[in-house]
């Protein structure tokens, strides 16, 4: 299985499904994770986290979003959809059995 999870900070894929993802990764099935926001707080516990949960963590560049908070808008979409099919961390968004965001 191959999922795709977007979420706001560095520890909200932990946070609420560190579970779930552990089994995904345990059962061969890849896990990535797109952070749209940075924050050195918590981007300082991602290599332990990814290490120990087995998913890849993917920093949204923060130069294309238009504001510091992100908000989700046709735009956002449209281009976090063209970076993801251009990324060479993650499949094309097509090869993912799910997407997941909260």
């Amino acid at each position: 299985m191959n999922v795709l999870v977007i979420t706001a900070h560095a520890d909200d894929l932990e946070l609420s499904m560190g579970g779930s993802v552990k089994k995904w990764t345990k059962d061969g099935g890849t896990v990535d994770n797109i952070i749209l926001t940075t924050d050195k707080r918590r981007e300082d516990a991602i290599d332990d986290t990814t290490r120990i949960l087995g998913h890849q963590a993917i920093f949204y560049p923060s130069h294309l979003l238009e504001t510091a908070r992100p908000v989700m808008n046709h735009k956002l979409v449209k281009d976090m959809e063209q970076f993801i099919n251009t990324c060479q961390f993650t499949k094309q968004l097509k090869e993912y059995d799910y997407v997941i965001t909260h």
